[in-house]
């Protein structure tokens, strides 16, 4: 692992247990390989929300584990943002695609809060009554690229949609 050294220093330092910190931190990669299947396996909206959300939960302890568990992690290709930022950024971005998930069960979008929404709010919109979930994924990695990097947004680009469904 780069960094051990100084992230075994940093969780020490913190008072966090170092072994059981990167326990839970491939834990967590462990269940959201378990869960992503089930996006595959569904195209109902409160499921598929749901699994999201869980999602965007673990991304969100990973993002707040990850420097304790590799120390810094620069991405090369974005400038140095810290994987930390990017994995916090994964979670916002299945935060706002579970909810268009939630709101496509009563057809109306309604807004989460996230200022990453602002420039897909319309994508959003057409998605909640009922555009097809694959181009509406292709369309929000091209919104997002560009604001939050590609590691962050690959999250996006790779969920898994029901083969079988056209929509």
């Amino acid at each position: 692992m780069w960094g051990a050294g100084v992230a075994a220093t940093n969780r020490t330092a913190a008072g966090m247990d170092p072994m059981s910190t990167v326990v839970d931190y491939f834990a967590d990669d462990d269940e959201l390989h378990r869960i992503r299947p089930g996006l595959r396996r569904t195209r109902n909206p409160v499921i598929r929300g749901a699994l999201l959300d869980r999602m965007a939960e673990i991304i969100e302890r990973q993002a707040r584990l990850h420097t304790s568990v590799f120390g810094l992690d620069p991405i090369p290709d974005e400038d140095g943002r810290d994987l930390s930022v990017s994995l916090a950024y994964s979670a916002r971005l299945l935060r706002i695609v579970a909810n268009a998930e939630h709101c496509r069960t009563g057809g109306v979008w309604v807004p989460c809060g996230d200022e990453l929404e602002e420039p897909v709010a319309d994508l959003l919109r057409m998605f909640v009554r009922r555009g097809p979930r694959r181009r509406m994924l292709r369309r929000l990695w091209g919104a997002w690229y560009p604001l939050v990097g590609n590691e962050a947004v690959e999250t996006i680009a790779c969920l898994p949609v029901p083969r079988w469904w056209i929509r």
